[in-house]
């Protein structure tokens, strides 16, 4: 067993607060928010940000359910309901009723907004891009697809590793990567999966990624999965990137109030950047009539921000703050049964309009 010195982020419940990773977090939302500004160009600042999300998500709540039993899963049912549905619903609220007020409303729209309602974009509306000048708003709030994939792992991988005789195992996690990897749903899942397997490998090996030798082999593994973007595998890179800088930010220290505040307003950014750039280009197309600039671009971001803090202190903290008093095992299994009836919904529509999968 590799077990560092014990540090303060280690709170009485066994959970662990990892600031970096809060700070990462925001940074990776700021990337997206200003590549979709026009304000930083190339993958690096697009999909590569969505990458390591997936993996620091699979870190967090794989470490979670590693440590959970089948009796614990209305509990976590319930805390990812709370977490994620109401700014992810209101999210999509906002954009749709832009949409009913500029939009001219088609069949096809109305099939983007039932995949975004129903937590399937990533299945159905991703593989239909072309058409996106049909869908709400122009195609905004294309960053809804990665909620959807997670939402979709999440409501399937507790019941494997909670129930499973094997689904704690790091080695079983790392033979669903592999797959994953070499599948259609790589882009979707593989990263996730693999950081399920690297906090599945802490709870058998202990804290190995804060020994000298785990920190060497992380930096190798980054090297590798920047060379793997050469090869004829280059989903290597997309999946391999995540998990070892999530890794070498993992460190418990105790509670940080700037890291807990940036990093919670980083969701509802990462959800509405959208907006933001919409207002500053219709003030500066429409009042302003001046052609959008670097200036206007900042401005986009800032104003993203904004809306996002504004949304971060309405919708998400009183759901943290009252989560736990709201809970019963009956909301819980109601939580979990209803989001498999969403996705269901949306996987049968996707079906009957004879969507693409991944």
């Amino acid at each position: 067993m590799f077990q560092p010195r014990n540090v303060s982020g280690d709170n009485i419940s066994g959970h662990r607060y990892y600031p970096a990773l809060d700070c990462l977090r925001i940074i990776l939302a700021l990337s997206v928010a200003a590549f979709h500004a026009n304000l930083l160009t190339g993958r690096a600042f697009g999909g590569l940000p969505v990458q390591i999300f997936f993996a620091l998500s699979g870190w967090l709540i794989g470490g979670i359910l590693v440590r959970s039993s089948h009796r614990d899963l209305p509990k976590f049912y319930w805390h990812r309901a709370l977490r994620i549905w109401p700014p992810y619903f209101a999210a999509v609220l906002i954009l749709l009723a832009f949409g009913l007020v500029k939009d001219v409303i088609t069949p096809k729209w109305l099939e983007f907004a039932a995949y975004k309602l129903t937590l399937t974009f990533n299945l159905f509306g991703t593989a239909q891009w072309q058409q996106f000048q049909f869908a709400p708003m122009l195609g905004q709030g294309a960053p809804f697809w990665s909620i959807g994939a997670e939402e979709q792992f999440y409501l399937v991988a507790p019941f494997l590793i909670t129930l499973l005789p094997f689904g704690r195992s790091f080695v079983i996690w790392l033979v669903i990567a592999l797959f994953l990897l070499f599948s259609p749903a790589s882009y979707n899942f593989s990263a996730i999966t693999i950081g399920v397997a690297a906090a599945a490998s802490n709870q058998q090996f202990g804290d190995w990624h804060r020994t000298r030798w785990g920190q060497c082999f992380l930096v190798l593994t980054i090297i590798a999965a920047i060379g793997s973007f050469y090869s004829p595998f280059p989903q290597l890179f997309d999946a391999m990137i995540g998990t070892p800088i999530v890794l070498l930010l993992a460190r418990p220290l105790p509670p940080s109030a700037f890291a807990t505040l940036v990093g919670g307003i980083s969701f509802p950014l990462y959800l509405n950047h959208w907006l933001g750039n919409w207002i500053v280009s219709a003030v500066f197309n429409k009042i302003l009539h001046v052609p959008i600039g670097i200036g206007a671009k900042v401005a986009m971001v800032v104003c993203s921000i904004a809306i996002a803090a504004l949304l971060y202190f309405a919708i998400d903290v009183p759901c943290k703050k009252y989560r736990d008093q709201w809970f019963s095992p009956t909301r819980g299994v109601i939580a979990g049964a209803f989001g498999f009836m969403l996705v269901s919904a949306g996987v049968a529509i996707g079906l009957s309009m004879r969507g693409r999968f991944f």
